[in-house]
């Protein structure tokens, strides 16, 4: 991949996961926001609900991320490197985590 070329692909792939982060901070903070006490989920639906809240966001951006990187070394006829990947992975799990941190500090638990 050229020097050129790396560059708004690795902007647009931090983009994503902010924007991830985004939308899981949003979604966990709306009740208080827009002042309809919380959400209800019946006893079995509970611990899926959390799992997507936390998850969904995240995996999206990182699918959306591996399909940029493909893209970008298809166009200079190469493959996509373990560290690009491994950064991939790695930027998920912060966003994972900075969404949770920052919703659980803000609104609680």
């Amino acid at each position: 991949m050229k020097s050129k070329s790396r560059l708004p692909i690795w902007v647009a792939i931090v983009g994503g996961f902010v924007a991830a982060s985004g939308v899981q901070i949003l979604f966990y903070g709306a009740p208080a926001m827009l002042g309809f006490g919380s959400y209800t989920v019946p006893g079995p639906l509970y611990f899926p609900v959390v799992v997507l809240w936390l998850l969904v966001p995240a995996a999206l951006a990182a699918l959306v991320s591996v399909r940029l990187l493909r893209s970008g070394t298809k166009s200079v006829g190469g493959s996509v490197r373990v560290p690009a990947i491994v950064t991939v992975v790695l930027l998920a799990l912060l966003s994972v985590c900075a969404g949770a941190f920052v919703s659980f500090n803000r609104w609680g638990t």
